[in-house]
């Protein structure tokens, strides 16, 4: 209380509520509490004391979030010399200090909500802190995970195709297809897998279950393969410090010395990364999440902790437009717009056939502005990664306005690098892909281009964008647009460098052509 009075809660004041959950394993219960009434300037003060044993020495502390904070003190005790800490996230605002017990104590006043993400206090007090060590940690709890047996090896014999790498795309599109994704993490569930023989019989199971079946019927017909601990999120695995809480999915890592790998395919460290997690794609087809990342690759005797590549050309864009524009300025014609990877995924994901329309019309309206559409079809495959086609009849009205003899043409399209105000804070990834499209634009009249350079481009480290205006003929123009982003991760200078590339892009995509027409 104000004057110094302390009033301490009693049990009988206490009750527990069983929050609802759809999880089938959440055992989370509110704890509700009455006090006497308080007048202002009372504090209230709960303390809590949890013990946690952690199956690999490394824990966390959340030091700002959502909220303000008036005063925040984190003290560790003891950890000498193994204990090692980071924070990630914005660490300006902490005060740390050493303590003599070897540990530390972290504080701050007046903190205000997290602008650019959370800070968190990572440590560990592992007196191996390698990435080493925590491959050997994996290796040894999967130790413990019964092998496939004769039903899986069945199974992936019953599969076997003409070469290893043909084998392999039928081993993976089967895991990936007939064992439903169900996540259930309890425990130490939550990094071990369950049996593959149990996962084969049940058919479902999460993406260690279904990486781990997809293993050992691999290693059934010859083919060896090891589990990988990969990162799928935007941020990026802190190399300095090694920790399997830095990993949230599974995939594998297939020797590519014993497969004819493609070009374009997720070949890094001398392995062939595969997720039978996806929903397609095989083991031609990495999600793009993925790439970039590092994997720690827990093999039989060595960890290997390898980059996943990115691949710019499994993430391509293509956009062919023919248009016919009238003395009105009015233009009609057809559009093809051809998608691979994520985009493709997205849409064949959208449900039945009348709802990928749905979804594939509003694809296309989103990103070409002012487009009306008549008709849309499509097709997809999914042979050397997810694919769709989208084909329609357009309409854009106003597309040529001008009086006079001087008009101008807009042309609208496909943006490639992120918008603007992304950039406003400094930004960890961007999307890698490439961006190919074609406008052929039939006008009225006979028209001369004005004031306009044919080829317009900017280059950087981490990609190109060019537009190029063709007049093959009186009336008829190509303006040709490509692209390509094939760096993921951004520091300070590659910030700078996609602001240029951005300038560019939006200098074509803005401006209208002029053009001079003799108008009869």
């Amino acid at each position: 209380m104000p004057d110094g009075e302390v009033r301490r809660g009693r049990r009988k004041n206490q009750d527990r509520v069983k929050l609802p959950s759809g999880n089938f394993h959440d055992s989370s219960q509110l704890l509700i509490m009455s006090f006497p009434e308080a007048v202002v300037g009372s504090v209230l003060e709960v303390r809590t004391e949890v013990e946690i044993e952690p199956y690999y020495p490394v824990e966390s502390v959340l030091l700002s979030g959502e909220l303000p904070v008036e005063n925040l003190t984190v003290r560790l005790d003891g950890g000498g010399p193994s204990l090692y800490w980071k924070i990630e996230g914005d660490a300006d605002p902490f005060d740390v200090q050493t303590l003599e017990n070897g540990g530390l104590e972290i504080s701050t006043t007046g903190l205000k909500p997290a602008a650019d993400g959370p800070s968190v206090l990572r440590y560990s007090w592992a007196s191996d802190p390698t990435w080493e060590r925590v491959g050997q940690w994996y290796r040894e709890l999967l130790s413990g995970v019964p092998e496939g047996g004769p039903e899986v090896a069945r199974q992936a014999r019953s599969l076997l195709s003409d070469s290893p790498r043909s084998t392999l795309e039928e081993l993976t599109r089967f895991v990936q297809q007939s064992v439903r994704y169900v996540a259930v993490e309890v425990g130490i569930g939550g990094f071990q897998p369950s049996p593959p023989r149990l996962v084969l019989k049940r058919r479902w199971g999460d993406c260690k279950d279904k990486s781990m079946l997809l293993m050992e019927m691999l290693r059934a017909v010859g083919i060896d393969a090891f589990p990988a601990l990969v990162r799928a999120r935007q941020d990026a695995v802190d190399e300095d410090f090694p920790s399997p809480t830095q990993f949230n999915h599974l995939i594998l890592a297939v020797p590519a010395r014993q497969l004819a790998t493609a070009s374009g395919d997720a070949v890094g460290g001398g392995y062939l990364f595969v997720d039978p997690t996806q929903s397609m794609g095989g083991s031609r087809w990495l999600n793009p999440l993925l790439g970039g990342q590092l994997a720690l690759v827990v093999g039989s005797s060595i960890n290997d902790l390898v980059q996943i590549p990115v691949s710019a050309q499994a993430e391509r864009r293509e956009l062919e437009v023919n248009l016919t524009v009238d003395s009105s300025g009015d233009a009609v014609g057809e559009l093809v717009l051809k998608l691979r990877g994520q985009a493709a995924v997205e849409l064949l994901s959208a449900g039945p056939p009348d709802q990928m329309r749905v979804t594939g019309r509003s694809f296309v309206e989103r990103r070409l502005s002012g487009v009306e559409i008549d008709r849309l079809d499509w097709l997809s495959k999914d042979d050397n990664g997810p694919f769709v086609e989208l084909s329609a009849t357009v309409r854009w009205s106003r597309l040529l306005i001008g009086h006079g003899g001087e008009f101008a043409l807009r042309i609208p399209g496909l943006r490639l690098t992120p918008e603007s105000r992304r950039l406003e804070n400094e930004v960890g990834s961007v999307a890698p892909g490439q961006l190919g499209s074609v406008f052929d634009v039939t006008l009225p009249w006979p028209c001369q281009v004005a004031a306009r350079r044919s080829v317009d481009s900017g280059d950087s480290p981490l990609g190109r964008f060019q537009q190029t205006i063709v007049q093959s003929e009186a009336s008829r123009l190509r303006i040709h647009r490509e692209g390509s982003l094939h760096r993921r991760w951004l520091g300070p200078s590659e910030v700078q460098a996609l602001r240029r590339l951005i300038a560019v892009e939006n200098r074509n995509l803005s401006r209208s052509l002029r053009l001079a027409c003799k108008v009869p």
